[in-house]
């Protein structure tokens, strides 16, 4: 016996949540929010003529109030069988509401009457799933409505009926209220249990981007690390992505003894896609890295396929390829568009700058060439443009005189990876807790001396 009593009491939530819901998606949360306003709302519109009738007020009152409560369960039961469509549904509430509040406003004691208190109420919550201009058109025929009344109660007092007691009074206030606390509490409920369901789903899936971004990041960095056997060159690296991907890449080659090929990419944007666009850049570098000789016939060919076979995707790009001969004491390189290089022979400064237009805008664009010999020591810096653009929080930018001054004051003696990271130091310090703006790569490379 107490296990069936039990398992009825149980199953009570579930056979009101078909009674009001029906096979509404739990998603749906405005048609939810409306179903709950008009079933609840109709349920305490028949409770408060009962209350009504036991309080002997007014018959057109009582008559009034069941009659709106059977309007409202006769249009949730429209809405439920989808006869009546919501935004029909949000209008009908207004109309129903307004028509109800001016008929009874004067026989319930105008503003001494509870009812205002239960549609005033009612009116706010309902407010929450009116959209752009209809709430605001629904909110001014509200308040004109109510400052109307208000005005006509002042002038004419005697129009609106009064109480036979300040008990019938009381009693009429604190049944309103609690009929419109009851409506309330449960609609904010649906719509609070749907933000609930909401936000849970939203935590689950940003639990499994976040899972997915940082296996990318990983993968990422784990594809452009960089282990040269030739002693004779110190390489060092930073790559800071705004986000855990970045739209940077780079990847750093030995061709032959004493020979290296360096190749630095920035593609437009930043995060996920920016970052997908980049593995298929590599994908594509790597491919033509070996098979070319020289860097302008290898970002050529680069540019043709990003033309021909990519153009759907829109994949656009600047970079720099870069080939170190310390054998033959000789520095060649090619430049798509990328913002000019740095570099610095015996102490004395070149600048690498473009020599060709972005990949992925021209077809049968050519890249020229351009050649540096005999040098003793060289110190390289590429890097991607997100150093040079970044922001203080007075919006000075970083600049490329300051990281170009920073290079030229290296010693000659220090290693590629203590000056990067004082660069990284110098960086911090200057935009301090300004958030990054682009991706920021940096690569620095010499040849050690003997």
């Amino acid at each position: 016996m107490k296990n069936s009593v039990a398992s009825f009491f149980l199953k009570i939530p579930s056979m009101i949540n078909s009674v009001v819901y029906g096979n509404s998606s739990p998603d749906n949360t405005n048609l939810r929010f409306l179903l709950t306003v008009y079933f609840y709302g109709g349920i305490c519109g028949v409770g408060a003529s009962i209350s009504n009738f036991i309080l002997d007020l007014d018959a057109f009152i009582t008559y009034s109030a069941i009659i709106m409560g059977f309007v409202f369960l006769a249009i949730h039961r429209s809405l439920f069988k989808e006869w009546v469509g919501f935004k029909s549904g949000v209008r009908l509430f207004y109309f129903i509401s307004i028509t109800y509040f001016n008929m009874i406003w004067f026989p319930n004691a105008g503003l001494d009457g509870g009812i205002i208190i239960f549609f005033y109420l009612l009116v706010i919550v309902i407010m929450i799933y009116s959209e752009g201009l209809e709430k605001w058109f629904h909110l001014s025929c509200i308040m004109l409505n109510i400052t109307i009344l208000i005005v006509l109660e002042y002038y004419f007092e005697n129009w609106a009926t009064p109480f036979p007691s300040r008990l019938e009074r009381y009693v009429d206030v604190w049944v309103s209220i609690l009929i419109s606390f009851i409506v309330n509490y449960i609609a904010i409920s649906v719509m609070l249990k749907a933000l609930h369901r909401s936000n849970k789903q939203l935590e689950e899936k940003y639990r499994i981007i976040s899972k997915d971004v940082d296996l990318a990041s990983k993968v990422q960095q784990a594809i452009m690390s960089y282990k040269l056997e030739d002693n004779k060159f110190d390489v060092a690296s930073i790559y800071k992505p705004v986000s855990g991907v970045g739209g940077d890449i780079y990847s750093i080659d030995e061709l032959d003894q004493g020979k290296v090929r360096i190749f630095l990419a920035d593609a437009t944007g930043h995060g996920v896609q920016a970052g997908l666009v980049t593995m298929l850049i590599l994908s594509e570098y790597l491919k033509r890295k070996l098979e070319f000789l020289d860097p302008g016939s290898l970002i050529a060919d680069l540019n043709k396929s990003f033309i021909h076979h990519y153009s759907d995707i829109r994949a656009i790009f600047t970079c720099i390829v870069v080939d170190l001969d310390l054998e033959n004491q000789e520095i060649s390189y090619a430049s798509a568009g990328h913002i000019p290089q740095i570099l610095f022979l015996d102490g004395k400064s070149e600048t690498l700058e473009k020599t060709g237009p972005i990949i992925g805008l021209k077809d049968n664009a050519s890249y020229a060439i351009n050649n540096f010999k005999g040098f003793e020591h060289l110190k390289l810096v590429l890097y991607s443009d997100g150093i040079s653009e970044a922001f203080n929080e007075n919006k000075e930018m970083f600049g490329e005189e300051r990281l170009f001054q920073l290079v030229k004051n290296c010693p000659i003696n220090e290693s590629m990876h203590s000056f990067l990271r004082g660069l990284e130091i110098e960086m911090k310090e200057f935009i301090q807790s300004e958030p990054l703006q682009d991706d920021i790569t940096i690569l620095g490379i010499q040849n050690k001396l003997s």
